[in-house]
């Protein structure tokens, strides 16, 4: 018997679709939305509940696909790695920047997080997690938030910079979108990078972001204290594909522990400045980019 689903497209439409009973995988699915969308197969994925992509070899009874279900279905757009150089070779930049400026820092890397209408709470949990924004404006720690994914070409989609308006816009470049968040009590800064990385920094099976290796960010962090996450916040469950970083701002993030590997987590003593029992202070970020202004990201935008 034919079976009518009700899709809900990323971009924010939705439609119906009925299928004939000779498609019974989901592999056989993607091939019906793909003709119905006039894209690849290849470019179509599929969701249902919380999964955000289901596996091809599944079948539709096994994936709990019948009639009258809702799917989800997200378009693939097809652009090459690093396909603008100028947008790439800016994060390579302000990576490499990071890398060496020595203050404690909290740097998130938000992997296929352009959103594409799925409302204020799945922004901020893709874009500006609102624990880590609150942590670094409380502790007055520097926060580097850069966001990487082929949709923020422009402006379209209401994205992070857009529903709150304490994100103030700086310069644009090569589609390069720069913001800073109006607080006098941490350094904050947000990157909007209109790039596509390899699948397996998705995964975690690579930490090697454009010709910059992340793990090296533990060198750095050892000295001054911070931490790294990287990772897509698209899924609920908010599992990073890498942390690296002090037990104590580690620990100040609850849904990031049980995601540390020994190897990847340190201790570390902080100043009194940075304690969590001590009074607010200044980052110590301010007083170290007064005296070299070239180490500033911001700079790389000018």
């Amino acid at each position: 018997m034919p079976k009518l689903l009700f899709v809900q497209h990323s971009n924010g439409s939705n439609f119906n679709l009925r299928i004939a009973d000779e498609v019974s995988t989901v592999a056989e699915l993607r091939g019906e939305i793909a003709r119905h969308l006039d894209v690849s197969p290849d470019q179509v994925m599929v969701g249902k509940g919380t999964k955000q992509q289901l596996p091809d070899e599944l079948s539709l009874d096994e994936a709990g696909i019948g009639d009258n279900s809702d799917i989800r279905v997200r378009v693939r757009v097809e652009t090459k790695l690093y396909e603008n150089k100028g947008a790439a070779r800016l994060l390579s930049e302000v990576l490499n920047v990071l890398l060496v400026e020595d203050v404690p820092k909290v740097v998130f890397i938000g992997l296929g997080c352009y959103d594409h209408g799925h409302g204020e709470e799945s922004i901020r949990r893709q874009q500006c997690p609102s624990d880590i924004l609150t942590l670094c404006v409380r502790r007055g720690i520097q926060l580097n938030i850069l966001l990487i994914d082929p949709g923020f070409t422009g402006h379209g989609r209401l994205q992070i910079y857009d529903i709150d308006p304490a994100w103030k816009p700086g310069v644009f470049e090569s589609n390069v979108q720069s913001y800073s968040y109006a607080t006098q009590r941490a350094e904050i800064r947000l990157y909007a990078f209109p790039l596509m990385v390899e699948p397996e920094v998705y995964g975690g099976e690579s930490t090697r972001l454009n010709i910059v290796e992340l793990t090296d960010f533990r060198r750095v962090l050892r000295r001054n204290g911070g931490c790294l996450i990287c990772g897509n916040f698209y899924d609920e469950s908010n599992k990073a594909s890498l942390v690296i970083g002090d037990n104590i701002t580690i620990g100040a993030i609850p849904w990031l522990t049980p995601r540390i590997s020994a190897d990847r987590s340190f201790t570390f003593d902080p100043p009194d400045d940075l304690r969590e029992d001590a009074p607010l202070a200044r980052s110590r970020s301010s007083a170290a980019l007064s005296q070299d202004d070239d180490c500033c990201p911001c700079c790389i935008l000018m």
